[in-house]
């Protein structure tokens, strides 16, 4: 679907063909909330061409940035577990609106560092570190959603869920687990705000992972 704003819906259509000898009706298991798929028509008859209609409705999802989602493909009653659909999208906030004096008067994310070393740490060990930021913008900052990958968590520090004033301090905790990896390892932090200049920041934190090391 490629991008998506938060607040429509977008349709995506593709063509199907039946190539064996008996009818075949199509449904699909695993739809996400967000998700409507169908069979345009539903039964194909032999040598039958067809459509696979899917509409994706952002405002049924909380989540923002590059999204993925797997619907199974149902024939006959039965669910093929090695057939699918991934249906991704990247889920962006809607700033079309927005005039010139709304954007000179914009909310402004700016972070003190956007990576971080953690220099060299034990296996199986959760080492934090906190992100400050503040709202250098002349409007309400608003942190829309917070994604790490694998191995990272990270979640917002105070003033969660509330809008941060112009000049007003903030930070996003992260932590990082170390686990079994080994060597230098690099870790992401997606965060999306109501910044038009900085909607999608990444925050880059790493370590370098040493096994051997004992725990005190």
């Amino acid at each position: 679907f490629t991008n998506i704003k938060k607040n429509e819906k977008k349709l995506r259509t593709m063509q199907v063909i039946h190539t064996s000898s008996q009818p075949a009706k199509i449904e699909f298991e695993n739809v996400a909330p967000h998700l409507t798929v169908k069979a345009n028509p539903v039964t194909l008859k032999p040598g039958q061409k067809g459509i696979i209609e899917g509409t994706y409705d952002a405002t049924k999802n909380q989540a923002w940035g590059y999204t993925t989602d797997i619907v199974r493909l149902k024939i006959n009653g039965v669910v093929d577990q090695n057939v699918y659909y991934a249906v991704s999208a990247n889920l962006v906030e809607d700033f079309s609106g927005l005039s010139k004096e709304d954007l000179a008067n914009a909310p402004v994310f700016n972070v003190e560092s956007k990576t971080v070393d953690l220099g060299k740490i034990p296996g199986s060990t959760a080492k934090d570190f906190e992100f400050s930021f503040t709202n250098s913008g002349k409007s309400d900052l608003v942190i829309r959603y917070i994604k790490a990958s694998c191995g990272c968590t990270a979640v917002q520090q105070g003033l969660q869920g509330q809008g941060i004033k112009p000049g007003e301090k903030g930070s996003i905790k992260a932590v990082f687990n170390s686990g079994s990896y080994k060597g230098k390892q690099t870790k992401a932090i997606y965060v999306y705000t109501n910044d038009p200049k900085n909607s999608e920041v990444v925050l880059m934190l790493s370590a370098d992972i040493d096994q051997e090391i004992a725990k005190n």
